[in-house]
């Protein structure tokens, strides 16, 4: 069966689920490589850049445990587009602020974004497919983050220096650009 086939197989959800993985992963590979660039750009140094890191993943790991105590009140679908709610709001307001309280304070709402869309991502895929179906969703959703992976990375690599030059942007402008772009995408 090739892979065009079974994507058609699945059912709506899971189709969807692909589809929002794919800019999902476009969106935040793309801001994932500029934001520490865009931190040095504004000043900002390694040791700040690495506790901007670390707030992330710890808000990350505390919205794992808050996403399995409101998936049993909440359905899973709920949970997950309030993660994506989340991402936008997050990254859009680390795009956007300067100040380090605005930073570490998105860095927060990014990280509990994360977690409130990975954590209840693979059951939301187990409930949406069937016993035969669900080995081969969940490989081709994690071919799909891999591939908008690379095509995020690919496009935000180059997209800082293209904008700088077509809206004459001096290089934060460029970076701060290309990661509303990609909060855009995901």
């Amino acid at each position: 069966m090739s892979v065009a086939h079974q994507i058609r197989s699945f059912s709506p959800n899971a189709r969807r689920i692909l589809v929002s993985t794919f800019f999902a992963g476009l969106g935040s590979s793309g801001f994932a490589l500029l934001y520490n660039l865009y931190l040095l750009s504004l000043g900002y140094h390694a040791d700040f850049i690495g506790l901007v890191a670390s707030v992330t993943t710890l808000s990350t790991a505390s919205a794992g445990p808050a996403a399995f105590m409101l998936s049993r009140r909440i359905p899973l679908g709920r949970i997950l587009t309030f993660g994506f709610l989340l991402q936008v709001i997050g990254c859009t307001g680390l795009a956007l602020s300067g100040a380090t309280a605005g930073i570490l304070a998105f860095s927060v709402v990014f990280g509990l974004s994360q977690g409130f869309y990975w954590a209840p991502l693979p059951p939301f895929l187990a409930e949406n497919s069937s016993s035969e179906e669900r080995n081969h969703l969940f490989s081709i959703n994690i071919a799909v983050q891999l591939l908008a992976g690379i095509l995020g990375y690919l496009a935000a690599g180059q997209a800082p220096s293209l904008l700088a030059g077509a809206l004459v942007l001096e290089p934060t402008g460029s970076l701060r650009t290309t990661l509303l772009i990609a909060t855009a995408a995901a």
